[in-house]
């Protein structure tokens, strides 16, 4: 990646609700509301039905759930559609839905960080996060949507500009500064030297595009970096990127490093495949 490349403008036309009646989706709601309105994008809640036997007592908490989210749509102006789908394997589900509805982005919930759930973001998110197309955004119980800072982390493989691009396109829509990281995992010179440079060349290309951008390297593990990081600077939403397994990209990123981060933080993750 160059300096004089320019970054593709990212669109969201298509946001893709898939969460379920449990307490854990209620942080997914308030993002995916306040973020269909600021996009003025088409909004679509997914319906899970796992199998012909119906559930009444779920079936009421669902539709309650539905009704209330189309209440407050239609209090910001939002269209929001409703996709029932059949699958007894709710992540088959979720990225049929995403195909389905040519997707921008999957929204979903995520359990909380003390205990055990601090190491797990549920089985359907993790593969949601390994197959789906679309960028995917993992949010917590009690996030919200973010007004403070960005922050997106970045290596030296081909995806860098794809993870920055969509973290400039964030940073454009809802106006907020952005905070470039790349993370050297050895503090030998050249090493931090290649990180800077990076981070210098990502930095550059936010700023070509009017976006308040400053840039940091850290040496250490990547995601106790990224994670510390959030805690030192005024940022709410991490971006980051997402391969499958087997990528020959940079270690940091192959060994799943954003699924990490995404286990350990109480904020909105949003995660950026290399061909999404």
């Amino acid at each position: 990646m160059n300096q004089d490349q320019a970054l593709e403008t990212d669109r969201y036309h298509t946001l893709l609700l898939a969460i379920d009646t449990s307490e854990y989706g209620v942080g997914a709601q308030r993002v995916a509301l306040a973020l269909a309105a600021r996009c003025r994008a088409r909004l679509v809640f997914l319906k899970l039905q796992r199998s012909d036997a119906v559930d009444h007592e779920k079936e009421l908490l669902l539709q309650q759930q539905i009704d209330g989210i189309g209440q407050r749509c239609r209090e910001v102006g939002v269209t929001l559609e409703l996709l029932t789908r059949q699958a007894s394997d709710p992540a088959e589900g979720i990225l049929e839905a995403v195909t389905a509805v040519t997707a921008d982005m999957v929204i979903m919930g995520r359990r909380g960080t003390r205990g055990l759930a601090r190491f797990k973001i549920g089985e359907a998110t993790a593969r949601v996060i390994n197959k789906a197309p679309c960028k995917v955004l993992v949010v917590p119980r009690r996030a919200d949507m973010w007004q403070k800072g960005i922050l997106v982390a970045v290596d030296e493989s081909d995806q860098a500009s794809q993870v920055l691009s969509a973290a400039v396109a964030m940073a454009k829509l809802v106006q907020l500064p952005l905070t470039v990281l790349s993370v050297a995992t050895s503090s030998d010179e050249l090493t931090v030297r290649k990180h800077n440079m990076i981070v210098n060349r990502m930095v550059a290309l936010a700023r070509q595009e009017e976006v308040e951008a400053a840039g940091t390297v850290a040496v250490g593990a990547p995601e106790k970096e990224i994670l510390a990081m959030v805690e030192e600077h005024p940022v709410d939403l991490i971006i980051g990127g997402e391969v499958e397994r087997g990528s020959l990209l940079d270690k940091w990123f192959s060994d799943k490093v954003m699924y990490k981060v995404t286990a350990g933080t109480n904020l909105p993750v949003m995660l950026v495949k290399g061909n999404g």
